[in-house]
């Protein structure tokens, strides 16, 4: 099945600019519409006629919708990620199913969700929620009515809560748990700034984590080593930049995503006043590396696995087998 990942591989862009040009965006370039047009050709990847001129934040990721058959799941996405989105879609089209993701920022999409829903019902069969993080009664409305599966943390107050989610808490707990064990105990943190939608999955929780391992450890909470900052490469650079200037005998820092972790590893590779000898530990990814290709301490989220649960599940609930709340815990992996 072609999916929007193969065609955001193919064009080297991200899928929420293939997403952007499939919506008809005019904050697209004519040249990036132009290079996602010709991946779609050459992958194959096809809209179904009924959903064509769909303006909607939408990608379909199947062929064979019928009409007047529930075979559509919905995936809504606070973040496009793409690893549970290819497992999802993956196992959800061994079990019969087309699916379709759509974007939604916050509650100021609702409006446009409610319409897109509305335009699938009559073949809509379940949606699942990735990372989401409203949890207005109005969002929550619009969703409950349809049989659901949550990734991330359960958020419906009168609706079942069917999820599949990693202990964020004890991941922030065994990475800082970790890297204690190799001695270390000026630790700091890069975490998510109030501005990141995804607030709860990374800032609070994990930092939380942090924030316990230290307690037992009987090692004194030091605010000033906690930083905000953008998940990107550029904020866990800029971060981790502050971090140093603060604290040159920083010993370890966090970087509570993959992308953060790995900025903060080109800043402290390019600082002269720190030691060369600080433990980078990365969340959420395959690992940092460094200018030498060592490979630095991570914890797999094994996202795959999240996407493949979410898909039974909501099979499942589907099915009418699961009526009451439900929850996977995908437990993670420290490799160092």
């Amino acid at each position: 099945m072609v999916t929007i990942v193969d065609v955001a591989k193919e064009a080297n862009v991200s899928t929420a600019t293939v997403s952007r040009v499939l919506n008809g965006s005019d904050a697209v370039t004519d040249e990036m519409k132009r290079r996602v047009a010709d991946a779609i050709e050459k992958v194959g990847y096809q809209i179904p006629n009924r959903l064509r001129n769909v303006r909607q934040s939408v990608e379909i990721g199947g062929n064979h919708i019928r009409e007047g058959e529930k075979s559509l799941l919905l995936v809504i996405c606070n973040e496009f990620q793409t690893a549970i989105l290819h497992s999802f879609q993956r196992t959800a089209g061994e079990k019969g199913y087309s699916v379709a993701v759509a974007y939604y920022a916050d509650n100021s999409d609702l409006p446009q969700l409610a319409r897109l829903i509305d335009s699938f019902s009559p073949i809509l069969a379940g949606i699942a929620l990735i990372r989401c993080t409203d949890n207005s009664h109005e969002f929550q409305q619009l969703v409950g009515s349809y049989p659901l599966v949550q990734v991330g943390e359960a958020m419906m107050d009168n609706h079942l809560n069917r999820v599949v989610y990693n202990d964020e808490i004890k991941m922030g707990r065994d990475a800082t748990d970790y890297l204690v064990s190799c001695g270390c105990r000026h630790i700091g943190i890069l975490i998510g700034d109030s501005g990141v939608s995804s607030s709860p999955f990374y800032r609070q929780n994990r930092l939380n984590g942090y924030f316990l391992s230290l307690l037992s450890h009987q090692i004194p909470v030091d605010q000033s080593l906690v930083q905000k900052v953008n998940l990107s490469t550029d904020g866990g650079y800029e971060g981790c930049k502050l971090l140093l200037e603060r604290h040159p005998d920083m010993d370890a820092v966090i970087g509570v995503t993959g992308a953060v972790a790995q900025g903060a590893l080109y800043a402290v590779r390019h600082s002269e006043n720190s030691s060369q000898d600080i433990v980078v530990f990365s969340m959420d990814s395959n690992g940092a590396w460094d200018l030498e290709r060592t490979r630095y301490p991570y914890i797999n989220t094994h996202p795959e696995e999240m996407g493949s649960a979410a898909a039974h599940v909501l099979h499942a609930a589907i099915c009418g087998d699961l009526e009451r709340d439900y929850s996977v815990i995908i437990r993670h992996t420290l490799y160092h």
